[in-house]
This record gives structure tokens, C-alpha cells and sequence, in this order.
């Protein structure tokens, strides 16, 4: 299946579950595009010891996931 996930916040919340869900569809074998819109674009600038989303997107883009900004 193709799947695209699209995230716009920069709630680092949301970002954070937009990932993993993008991760977790990759682990489904599917083929998946994850577009950061507006604040999302600067995912890096929340990143946090609970939030480890510079790790996510590794994970996400070494899965061959592509990333759109």
C-alpha cells in the first residue's frame, strides 16, 4: 500500500506519533512519503529526551521512507 503522511504542527507530540505511524507503516512493508509542512519543516528544534524525533527521522529515512519539506 502507499501511504502519505502529511504534518504540519510543531507540537512536538504531534510530530512525534506523525513519525512513528510513518515508521510503523514502513515496518508494514508499505511504501511511504512523509511531507513536513510549516513548523513541522523544523522538526530538529524540538527534539528532546522525550521526544527523540532526530532519531525517528534516521530510523524513518534509512527504512527507505522519502521525506518531503
Amino acid at each position: 500500500m502507499k501511504v502519505g503522511v502529511i504534518i504540519s504542527s510543531g507540537d512536538p507530540e504531534v510530530l512525534y506519533n506523525g513519525i512513528r505511524f510513518a515508521n510503523f507503516c514502513l515496518e508494514q512493508d508499505d511504501e511511504v512519503t512523509l511531507f513536513l509542512n510549516a513548523k513541522a519543516v523544523e522538526y530538529y528544534k524540538y527534539d528532546s529526551p522525550q521526544y527523540k524525533l532526530e532519531d525517528l527521522v534516521k530510523t524513518f529515512v534509512l527504512g527507505d521512507g522519502v521525506m518531503l519539506a
